[in-house]
């Protein structure tokens, strides 16, 4: 694959132009920053509307909690990059509402809540060509002391597991401590919805790359939401996918709760319960 043609997904290939834009246009952009263990730094940017953000008036928080998932980071960087400058980052024209006075929502995108696992990678992109799934997922989740796949945890420490490898969905917290981001209220993720949440986000999505089809996934307290709450995020997910048919896609066919049931389920639900109201619509 032409690894070129993956679009901007390390740190240091993004970080400088939502720095850069800031300073440009500080009257409508607003960057996020967050140090994580190690010296990188995770980083988000928010799109202001004209006059400001508007109590209770749409505003739509996007974030990509995973390391080895690049091309959601890439999605948000040139959905930045149209929403400032009116350009993709190819220099085509937007194809959204761009520039001063045309963006009538706040927009907060956080591209890698990960840089750490990110910088780790071997490769800038997977598309199964150069790397089989077995591979990737010793290069995702890392490789445990006797050989295998190192098991997907919440939190793990290194003095008890000594692994072979680190995984990339893995975030080094201290000397010792290491996290998933979207399932460890320790990681640097959690720590920045926490701040962001003081924007009154009235739209939260997580941004993932799966190896199967692609989809809408519902909150995973979807079950307990009532009615209501439940029609509206089902709306706004068939929404999400007409949109993605339009733009030539083929996601699946309605959205869906991937984990019913599954202890998975529960690491996320524990991650989000209490907080904000709930998991994110």
């Amino acid at each position: 694959m032409d690894a070129d043609r993956c679009g901007l997904v390390r740190p240091e290939e993004w970080q400088p132009r939502f720095r850069r834009w800031r300073e440009e246009a500080p009257d409508r952009v607003l960057v996020h920053a967050w140090s994580q263990y190690g010296g990188q730094e995770v980083l988000a940017l928010t799109v202001l509307p004209p006059g400001g953000p508007r109590p209770g008036a749409p505003h739509l928080l996007a974030a990509v909690p995973h390391a080895l998932e690049p091309a959601p980071t890439a999605a948000a960087v040139d959905l930045a990059c149209q929403l400032v400058t009116g350009r993709h980052v190819d220099g085509s024209p937007a194809d959204v509402p761009a520039g001063p006075g045309a963006v009538r929502l706040a927009v907060t995108l956080m591209p890698d809540a990960n840089p750490q696992g990110r910088v780790r990678s071997p490769a800038r992109c997977w598309d199964g060509r150069d790397c089989d799934n077995a591979t990737f997922l010793r290069h995702a989740f890392g490789v445990a002391a006797g050989g295998g796949v190192f098991p997907r945890l919440p939190e793990w420490r290194w003095s008890e597991h000594s692994p072979r490898r680190a995984g990339l969905e893995f975030e080094q917290v201290d000397g010792d401590l290491w996290v998933e981001p979207n399932t460890s209220r320790r990681s640097t993720y959690s720590r920045g919805l926490d701040d962001l949440w003081e924007l009154r986000p009235t739209h939260v999505v997580d941004m993932h790359q799966h190896q199967s089809a692609e989809a809408v996934l519902l909150p995973e307290d979807f079950d307990d939401r009532p009615p209501e709450g439940r029609a509206a995020i089902a709306a706004w997910g068939d929404a999400v996918l007409r949109a993605w048919r339009e733009a030539g896609g083929a996601p699946q066919a309605r959205p869906h709760l991937p984990y019913r049931g599954q202890p998975r389920q529960g690491q996320v639900r524990a991650f989000w319960g209490g907080r904000y109201g709930g998991p994110p619509g």
